[in-house]
């Protein structure tokens, strides 16, 4: 029993599959809340800064949001560039914490955008769909 447990636990192991499964589960979080936005863009609007409003209404913001995190998750799900797509992701959690304040949300997607800059920090990982073209 106790043998099976260190293979399960084996420290390399562990380390070869963290990135990923790091990378998959931003997947999941920019997937629900891109199609969040495009589902029930009302529900959204009340988080779009003032001055934002200026460029365009509030509805088409949440919708270029939406779309943005959209795209980047797929390209984070497929390992397309994800260090350029997690930095981009990173700054963008960066910049709502900053927009929303330090609050509960705004500590929220401080650790979010954190999280996502360490998967820019890594760079590729083995499942990585660049890895065959880099070949």
């Amino acid at each position: 029993m106790a043998n099976k447990l260190s293979r399960i636990f084996d420290d390399s192991k562990l380390k070869e599959y963290a990135p990923i499964f790091l990378r998959y589960s931003f997947v999941v979080v920019f997937l629900y809340f891109s199609l969040a936005q495009l589902i029930q863009p009302t529900h959204w609007v009340a988080y779009v800064p003032e001055h934002v409003t200026g460029i365009a209404s509030a509805e088409t913001f949440v919708f270029l949001n939406a779309i943005f995190e959209l795209i980047c998750a797929i390209l984070l799900a497929l390992g397309i560039y994800p260090r350029i797509v997690a930095l981009l992701l990173a700054l963008h959690l960066f910049g709502i914490t900053y927009t929303i304040g330090f609050n509960q949300t705004g500590a929220r997607d401080f650790g979010l955008a954190c999280a996502t800059l360490a998967i820019a920090m890594f760079g590729r990982d083995k499942w990585c769909l660049e890895n065959k073209w880099r070949k």
